[in-house]
C-alpha cells in the first residue's frame, strides 16, 4: 500500500518545558511531535498501520539529531530507528525491516508492504 494512501506525514520531535514547583518553567521530557515538514528537515514519518489503519506507526530516523528519550521506542525501552533514503514519501525507503506490536513489514519506494 502506498505511503500517501495510509495519511504519511513527516515528522519532527521537541522536548517542552514543563510546570514545576512553586510555578517555575523547568524543562522536562515531555514530548512533542510536529508533522508536515519535507524530508530534509524530517526526523522520522507516522502512517496509519497497515494492519488495519486504526492506529498510527511513528518511524524515527537514524542520524537525524534524535536524542533517546524522542522518538520511536522498542517495546523493552530505548531507541529505535531507521536508515532514510529517498526525498519524499513518494520514494521513501526504510532500512531494516520493521517489527511493531502489530505490523511486520518494509518501507520501500514510498510503499509499506507486508512479506
Amino acid at each position: 500500500m502506498r505511503l500517501v494512501d495510509l495519511d504519511a506525514e513527516f515528522c519532527r520531535w521537541a522536548d517542552v518545558a514543563m510546570p514545576g514547583p512553586a510555578h517555575q518553567l523547568v524543562t522536562g521530557r515531555q514530548r512533542t511531535m510536529a508533522t508536515g515538514m519535507p524530508f530534509a528537515q524530517a526526523q522520522g514519518i507516522r502512517f496509519k498501520c497497515p494492519c488495519a489503519g486504526r492506529h498510527w506507526q511513528v518511524l524515527s530516523f537514524d542520524g537525524r539529531g534524535l536524542e533517546d528519550h524522542q522518538g520511536s521506542q522498542v517495546r523493552k525501552g530505548g531507541p529505535s530507528r531507521w536508515v532514510a533514503t529517498g526525498t519524499c514519501i513518494d520514494d521513501l525507503t526504510l532500512t531494516p525491516s520493521i517489527d511493531t506490536t502489530c505490523w511486520s513489514g518494509h518501507v520501500a519506494a514510498g510503499q509499506a508492504t507486508t512479506p
